[in-house]
């Protein structure tokens, strides 16, 4: 027994050590993020499956130990069965993510921009996990919640999963 609290004390200093010379004030970070949704509907009668995928690349500095502030730029795609509409959007981020031992939360503003469409915006919260596999490379599920803010985008929430991977130097 004593040696596989040993052995688990050993390895979680080595996992918070590993952690933290990734995020020291100073280094960059750059990375992409993927992430897809469905959702089923019923809406004044209309039943309705909505699609959504996206992809954003995005890159940080380390103003302080474990907190970078950045931005992302992304391409999105939504399809709407019912309906049949599809439509693809870019965006564009700028945020901030603090880091703690290998978990991580962020705090972001995102703009949506669509063809003909005024640009959708929201504020993103994010939580997730660093799975560092060598001293440089991440792996980095997580979860995150958008509100939509302004006329446009107002009661538009959605809760999704991720998944990326980011690179420190």
């Amino acid at each position: 027994m004593k040696k596989i609290l040993l052995v688990s004390a050993i390895l979680l200093a080595f996992v918070v050590t590993n952690a933290q010379t990734q995020t020291e004030k100073g280094k960059f970070v750059v990375g992409g993020t993927s992430a897809f949704s469905f959702s089923s509907t019923n809406f004044d009668g209309v039943d309705d499956n909505y699609n959504t995928f996206n992809f954003n690349i995005n890159g940080g500095y380390f103003v302080i130990d474990n907190l970078s502030i950045g931005a992302a730029f992304g391409y999105q795609s939504q399809k709407f069965d019912a309906a049949d509409i599809d439509t693809n959007a870019t965006l564009f981020a700028i945020g901030a993510r603090y880091y703690f031992q290998n978990f991580f939360g962020g705090l972001a503003f995102q703009s949506e921009k669509q063809k003909d469409i005024d640009a959708l915006n929201s504020i993103n919260i994010e939580a997730g996990y660093a799975i560092f596999v060598n001293d440089f490379i991440s792996i980095n599920p997580g979860l995150v919640y958008s509100f939509g803010i302004g006329d446009m985008n107002e009661g538009n929430n959605t809760f999704q999963g991720q998944i990326g991977f980011a690179i420190y130097f």
